[in-house]
């Protein structure tokens, strides 16, 4: 799941909405993936249970270090090119483009690949070690 866009396009569809809670709740739970629904489906369906949600959502997969992570993962994970497959190329161009914008409208990317560097160095270590 790109949760940021999942997220983004929640929040403006349906959490800015004059929307009861509880409705919004259903549809978070509805649209969710099972990994992800796990962390909140045991709350309780009130407006509280609603907040909860939103609150554990987005601290566990909403923090810049989070996003972050996958896009970066999304990079380190693209095909390895070989031949002049304008297809493949193509896919490739597209997908890397995708995650460094999103990268630059975070503002990653401006304050140095050092930092960029150091996400990179997490997720290869997290991706052996784990």
């Amino acid at each position: 799941m790109n949760w940021p866009k999942f997220w983004g396009q929640f929040c403006e569809a349906i959490d800015k909405s004059s929307i009861a809670p509880i409705t919004k709740f259903t549809y978070v739970l509805e649209l969710l993936e099972p990994k992800i629904k796990r962390c909140i489906e045991a709350l309780p369906f009130t407006p509280e249970g609603y907040n909860r949600a939103k609150a554990i959502l987005e601290d566990k997969y909403g923090t810049e270090s989070e996003i972050v992570k996958c896009y970066v993962k999304e990079i380190l994970d693209l095909p390895h090119i070989t031949g002049t497959n304008p297809r493949k190329i193509a896919e490739f161009h597209e997908k890397l483009t995708h995650s460094v914008q999103a990268l630059e409208t975070m503002g990653i990317l401006k304050m140095g690949i050092l930092r960029l560097n150091d996400h990179a160095r997490y997720i290869h270590s997290y991706t052996y070690c784990h």
